[in-house]
């Protein structure tokens, strides 16, 4: 701790729940279960920055938010450098809280477009998620946590980018494996799900999701008689694994050029026979009208492009000397909560005819905790099930009718 204590953080400190003079308040965004979000006009620049706010530890016997899942969110993602990453900024102290200061999106989640954009449209958005996921695997990091509920839309270009954030659950893999059961419920990879190590291709599996829900407006895996009930979401995609269930994609499977065939080697249950990143890219659906800006992240090793320079930075060793603080007892005991932030509304769970999306890891699952009622201990469905979904005639005919009941049964 002796070489941290030196580390200078003064200016990115606050000895009351404001962000200092160089942060102009705007508005409330949301708030969840980690805490709350705001945006603020950054006064140098005159930039606009979303800010999220992790209450701080107040007692040395108190449970805080502020955990492992905070830490590595931050690890990771300050490293990450793309057009289609969310851009971490700094890291502050208030007098309350830790602060997380990111690149603003003001367009609303992905998940708003569920169901309600014609094929090229998904296509578009999707082709940006896999420019960010083949940077961010190429960093060597797992997000485990991809949905279309962490992906933003940025309009502050020509046209709409979509930039994936929240890595709370990511993890560094070189040279390891994952183990815990992390994610949420409706794009958890059947792997995590099993007492065994996996890899990226949990990812691959999520993305999968994502481009099934884009288009056909449901989870494909929730029940639409129980479409709330994440133990039998999880129960389903667990008997999928066990070949109880066939998933049907929309569109044709065995045409190379019909998005059915990309949903049906992503959403494939083993992930060694599941599409890899690379896969993806060489598929035809996907390369339909590539833009040039996305087609350069092929080879992710390219160096990012066009990032805004002035926004603020900080030096990694203020960030780890300013989560080291963030994490142990204040000396006040400071009551939790900012000012004013009892109007905040909205949240981060996505919710569907097909089913809500529920956040979940291990050990809310083991503790009897807010998600405890899933537990791992999961009874199998008796017979073979054929999930399907509705044809897709043509471009515009693909945002299906979030009232539309997928078919069910043999057919």
């Amino acid at each position: 701790m002796a070489p941290s204590l030196a580390i200078d953080i003064s200016s990115f400190t606050s000895l009351d729940d404001t962000l200092g003079p160089d942060y102009e308040f705007l508005r409330d965004i949301g708030r969840g279960s980690f805490g709350f979000v705001r945006s603020f006009r950054y006064r140098p620049t005159g930039a606009t920055v979303a800010v999220k706010f992790i209450e701080r530890a107040h007692h040395s016997n108190e449970s805080t938010t502020l955990n492992e899942n905070v830490r590595r969110e931050v690890i990771n993602h300050r490293r990450l450098m793309h057009p289609h990453v969310v851009r971490f900024l700094e890291a502050r102290l208030t007098r309350s809280h830790l602060a997380l200061v990111m690149e603003y999106c003001g367009g609303g989640e992905l998940f708003s477009k569920a169901g309600r954009c014609s094929e090229g449209e998904a296509r578009y958005y999707f082709q940006h998620v896999i420019a960010a996921l083949s940077y961010i695997h190429a960093q060597g990091i797992c997000h485990r946590d991809i949905k279309l509920e962490n992906t933003l839309l940025d309009r502050t270009g020509p046209g709409p980018k979509a930039k994936i954030c929240d890595l709370g659950y990511s993890k560094y893999l070189p040279g390891s494996w994952a183990k815990s059961k992390v994610g949420t419920a409706a794009y958890i990879a059947p792997e995590v799900l099993q007492d065994r190590n996996y890899g990226l291709a949990c990812d691959m599996w999520s993305v999968g999701v994502m481009l099934h829900t884009l288009i056909v407006g449901r989870y494909p895996f929730n029940d639409p008689a129980q479409p709330a009930n994440d133990r039998v979401t999880l129960n389903r995609i667990v008997s999928y694994y066990n070949n109880q269930f066939v998933y049907v994609p929309p569109g044709d499977r065995n045409d190379p050029n019909n998005v059915g065939s990309l949903l049906a080697h992503l959403l494939t249950a083993k992930p060694q026979d599941r599409a890899t990143i690379s896969d993806v890219w060489r598929h035809p659906w996907f390369n339909v009208n590539l833009p040039q800006e996305v087609q350069v992240w092929q080879h992710p090793h390219a160096a990012a492009e066009n990032l805004p320079q002035e926004l603020p930075t900080q030096a990694e060793e203020q960030v780890i000397r300013i989560l080291e603080l963030a994490a142990a007892p204040s000396s006040d005991g400071v009551a939790s909560g900012a000012a004013g932030d009892a109007s905040l509304v909205g949240g981060s769970q996505g919710s569907l005819p097909g089913g809500a999306s529920t956040g979940f890891d291990e050990d809310m699952l083991n503790d009897g905790g807010p998600s405890g009622e899933f537990g791992w201990d999961i009874t199998l469905d008796a017979s073979p099930t054929e999930l399907t979904y509705p044809a897709l005639n043509n471009a515009n005919s693909m945002g299906a009718d979030l009232n539309t009941t997928p078919r069910f049964g043999n057919q």
